[in-house]
C-alpha cells in the first residue's frame, strides 16, 4: 500500500516536472516569437516611415524643380506665359469673388449630369453586349466604329445637332463616359466565370435571376 502511494507521488511529482519544463519552453518560444514579431513589426514601420520621407523629399524637389523651371522659361523663352509668382498674386484674388464658386457648380452640374446619363445608358448596353451573342453581334461594330473617336472631335458635330451651348457641353460630357463605361460593363460580363453560369442553370435560375443575381 505504502509502495503505490510512494510510486502514485513520485509519478504526480514526475508528471508536474514534466509540465512545469513544458510551461518554461512555452514561455520562451512564446517570448522568442514575440521578440521576432516585434523585430519584423517595428522594421517594417521603420522601412514605411522611411520610405514616406523619402517620398515627401522627392516629391518636393519635383515640385520645387517644376517651378524654378516655370520661372526660367517665363522670363526667357516663353515672355507672354506668366510666371508662378504673377499667376499665384492673380489667382488667389479671383477666388474670393462669387463667378468662381458658379463656375465651379456649373462644370461640376455638367460632369455629372454627362456622366449619370451616360452610366444609364452605358451599363445595360455592355451588360447586354457581354451576356448575349446577338445583342453582342448587333451593336459591336457600331460600338467599335464609334468608340476610337475622341471626345474633342465631336465639338463641331455637337455644335451643329444642338442649338444651345449647354446642350452641347453635356453631349460632350456624355460622350467621354459613354464608351469607357459601355467597355467596361461589356469586359466585366465577359469575365464572369462560365461555371457560375452553369451552377445557376443546374439549380433551375431562370435567365432573368441569372441575369440579377450572377
Amino acid at each position: 500500500m505504502i509502495l503505490i502511494i510512494r510510486n502514485e507521488g513520485e509519478g504526480r511529482m514526475k508528471s508536474n516536472s514534466a509540465k512545469s519544463q513544458e510551461g518554461v519552453i512555452t514561455k520562451h518560444f512564446r517570448k522568442e516569437v514575440e521578440a521576432k514579431y516585434q523585430e519584423i513589426y517595428l522594421g517594417r514601420q521603420q522601412r514605411h516611415r522611411k520610405s514616406r520621407n523619402q517620398q515627401l523629399i522627392e516629391g518636393s524637389i519635383g515640385v520645387s524643380a517644376f517651378i524654378a523651371i516655370w520661372y526660367i522659361l517665363a522670363h526667357t523663352i516663353t515672355p507672354l506665359v506668366p510666371d508662378p509668382i504673377v499667376t499665384v498674386t492673380t489667382v488667389v484674388p479671383k477666388m474670393i469673388e462669387p463667378w468662381y464658386y458658379k463656375s465651379i457648380f456649373y462644370s461640376l452640374y455638367r460632369v455629372v449630369v454627362g456622366f449619370v446619363v451616360a452610366s444609364a445608358i452605358a451599363i445595360p448596353l455592355g451588360l447586354a453586349m457581354g451576356w448575349n451573342r446577338v445583342s453582342s453581334d448587333i451593336f459591336t461594330p457600331t460600338f467599335e466604329l464609334l468608340r476610337p473617336v475622341p471626345p474633342v472631335a465631336w465639338v463641331p458635330l455637337s455644335i451643329i445637332i444642338f442649338a444651345q451651348l449647354e446642350y452641347s457641353i453635356l453631349f460632350i460630357t456624355f460622350t467621354g463616359a459613354f464608351f469607357v463605361v459601355t467597355l467596361n460593363a461589356r469586359l466585366g460580363a465577359e469575365s464572369i466565370d462560365q461555371s457560375l453560369f452553369r451552377a445557376a442553370w443546374c439549380l433551375g435560375a431562370s435567365r432573368r435571376q441569372i441575369l440579377r443575381h450572377v
